[in-house]
Parts: C-alpha cells; structure tokens; sequence
C-alpha cells in the first residue's frame, strides 16, 4: 500500500520502483502447495 509509505521513501533517488505483489490466484496455491509437499 504506497499510501501508508512515509514520503521521504518516496523523493528521487530513494525508492526508483513500486512492486504491485497480489495474491496468488487458485491454481497458483495448488502449484506452490505441490512444490512444498515435495520435500
């Protein structure tokens, strides 16, 4: 949420990029859950 970010994080030369991370979609978690049961 880059409205909750303090402004100084924000001014040139700190923070060049925002990342936008969403949730995993379904078949996503399905996918993630496979690798991890694999060990």
């Amino acid at each position: 949420r880059p409205d909750l970010l303090d402004a100084a994080l924000l001014r040139p030369g700190r923070l060049d990029r925002l990342l936008f991370c969403d949730f995993p979609s379904k078949h996503e978690r399905l996918d993630i859950l496979k690798v991890l049961s694999r060990k």
